[in-house]
C-alpha cells in the first residue's frame, strides 16, 4: 500500500493536468468531503477516497506543525495553528487529533477550552487554514 504522500502526489498530478488548482481541489476535497472536487482522471478519485479524510489531514498538519513548531506571534496562520496545538498539548489532548478534527469539520467543541484557545481558534477561517496546510505539503 502506498502511504499518504505518495497517493497526495497522484492525485496532485491528476487534477494539474485537468488544469484545475489541485491544492485547492485538495483541500476542498478535506474540508467539504465531497469527492466531485478530484478528477477520475488516473484513477484519482477512488485513490483518494481509499484514505479517511482524517487520516490525511492529521499527516499534513503533524508535518505543517513540525516544521513551524518554533513559528513567531506575527499572526500567520502557521503561528495561530501552532499556539492551539500547544494550548491543547498542556490541556493534556493530542494536538494533532484535535486540531484535524475542528479542521475537517469546522466544530469549535474540538478545541480545548482552556487559555483561551476556542477564542483563539475562532480567529481562524478553518477552510483557510486546510488550504495553507496543502499547499505547505506540496512546497516541499
Amino acid at each position: 500500500m502506498e502511504n499518504i504522500s505518495e497517493i497526495l502526489e497522484k492525485v496532485y498530478e491528476a487534477v494539474k493536468e485537468t488544469g484545475k488548482d489541485p491544492v485547492l481541489m485538495i483541500a476542498a476535497y478535506i474540508t467539504q468531503g465531497d469527492e466531485r472536487y478530484i478528477t477520475r482522471s488516473r484513477e484519482a478519485r477512488s485513490i483518494i477516497t481509499s484514505i479517511q479524510r482524517k487520516s490525511i489531514l492529521e499527516q499534513l498538519l503533524n508535518e505543517y506543525l513540525m516544521d513551524h513548531h518554533l513559528s513567531d506571534e506575527d499572526g500567520s496562520i502557521a503561528a495561530k495553528l501552532t499556539s492551539l496545538a500547544q494550548k491543547t498539548g498542556r490541556s493534556g489532548y493530542d494536538p494533532v487529533l484535535h486540531l484535524s478534527s475542528w479542521l475537517i469539520s469546522g466544530q469549535i467543541s474540538y478545541i480545548t477550552k482552556m487559555e483561551n484557545a476556542r477564542d483563539d481558534a475562532s480567529e481562524i477561517n478553518y477552510i483557510e487554514a486546510v488550504h495553507e496546510i496543502v499547499r505547505h505539503h506540496f512546497a516541499h
